[in-house]
């Protein structure tokens, strides 16, 4: 109340609101607008964050909620002695602001940039539409170590255990790391589907690589100590067929360029694939063994490597790499729901639209080299057991 007669507007939020963007960017500076507020159950508005106007009718209004609350304070107290108690939810200043709400001016916030705990958390409202939230509100869950944890499973939680350097400015263009014809390395990861192998292999075959010569490095994990007999199995019809590199030669032959077999010494699964690290210079595109190629990935690739690595004028230094999969995840989101697609949202010819993205396709992922090597330098810097506790690396 003393900000208000000072003559300053305010914003009060609760302690488990967490600002993605600059909040004041969305909300209306109208002030004959008294009020403003987070959509609360489609018609009401949640006091956990709310917007007051230093005008005449902004004070008044919330000298009003100040003796609603004193007046919430004494019925609570009087309450105590009774056997049929209301509950404490109608005691709160959030009620006394939607009881005053019909006689005032306001302005409920849009739901999907301003989403409380139910409709972002549970009910995934904002991530259906490819929205990024502004602010959302982590209620609708009670208790402090469920909140963290909700926020820690969501990747939500700032991390207060380790500090990295950011790259706000990303990685500059260097002419002498490209003067030379950028080659492109394809690294399969694979286990134990000798089928989906195979597959991947016939159409990677099948290619066009306009006759340049294509490294092909194809990384097999070993069963882990937990590994049953069939998974065993499995994984020696897969070691059979690729061979070893060394006594067992592979009976997959690859006819575009060299051809390199790397056997863990021990089960290290996908995270471990992912990350062994390289001393060759070549982008490299990941395949897992699930996936199929186009004849045509190889002529997409190139030419999207030379228009946005190879060409000064279109790098960005914040853009790690390349993906072939089309979008169909939205930041933030949970699988197992359907979500509308970006690709239509930007063009409605149904051509294939290519924009820039925060979220990582791992279907056929293009890494460039400087930018893959600076993953890996950082990724030495924290147990991948415990990569969601790891910081997250400004830019």
């Amino acid at each position: 109340m003393r900000v208000l007669r000072a003559g300053f507007h305010f914003l009060s939020a609760d302690m488990d609101t967490l600002w993605l963007s600059n909040p004041f960017n969305y909300i209306s500076h109208d002030l004959s607008i008294t009020i403003q507020g987070q959509t609360h159950k489609q018609t009401k508005m949640s006091g956990g964050f709310i917007i007051i106007h230093a005008t005449s009718k902004g004070r008044k209004l919330w000298q009003d909620v100040i003796k609603c609350q004193n007046q919430n304070l004494v019925d609570l107290r009087e309450q105590q002695h009774l056997k049929r108690k209301r509950p404490t939810s109608d005691f709160t200043e959030q009620e006394c602001i939607n009881n005053r709400l019909n006689t005032t001016k306001m302005n409920l916030l849009d739901p999907y940039l301003f989403p409380d705990g139910r409709s972002f958390f549970d009910l995934h409202r904002p991530q259906s539409r490819g929205i990024v939230p502004v602010v959302i509100h982590g209620n609708w869950l009670v208790g402090l170590e469920a909140k963290i944890k909700r926020l820690r499973s969501w990747n939500l939680l700032a991390s207060t255990g380790s500090s990295c350097d950011p790259l706000e400015n990303g990685i500059p263009y260097s002419l002498s790391k490209r003067s030379n014809p950028v080659r492109i390395r394809i690294r399969i990861l694979t286990y134990n589907r000798l089928q989906s192998l195979q597959r991947l292999f016939e159409s990677l075959q099948a290619a066009n690589y306009l006759n340049d010569s294509v490294a092909l490095d194809i990384s097999v994990d070993r069963p882990s100590s937990e590994a049953g007999s069939s998974e065993k199995e499995q994984w020696k019809q897969v070691m059979e067929y690729v061979g070893d590199g060394e006594t067992h030669p592979s009976k997959f032959k690859w006819s575009h360029g060299p051809l390199s077999i790397i056997v863990h010494k021990k089960h290290v699964g996908l995270p471990g694939q992912w990350t062994v690290s390289t001393d060759h210079q070549d982008v490299q595109l990941f395949l897992e063994d699930d996936v199929v190629v186009s004849p045509h990935f190889y002529i997409f690739l190139k030419q999207a490597i030379d228009f946005y690595y190879i060409n000064e004028s279109n790098y960005d230094s914040r853009m790690f790499g390349l993906s072939m999969q089309h979008q169909h995840t939205v930041l933030g989101q949970r699988t197992g729901f359907s979500i509308r697609s970006i690709d239509k949202e930007l063009n409605e010819t149904g051509a294939p639209t290519f924009f820039k993205y925060q979220l990582l396709g791992t279907w056929g992922a293009v890494f460039f080299p400087e930018h893959w090597r600076a993953f890996l330098e950082w990724i030495t810097t924290i147990k991948i057991e415990n990569i969601e506790e790891g910081c997250t690396p400004g830019g």
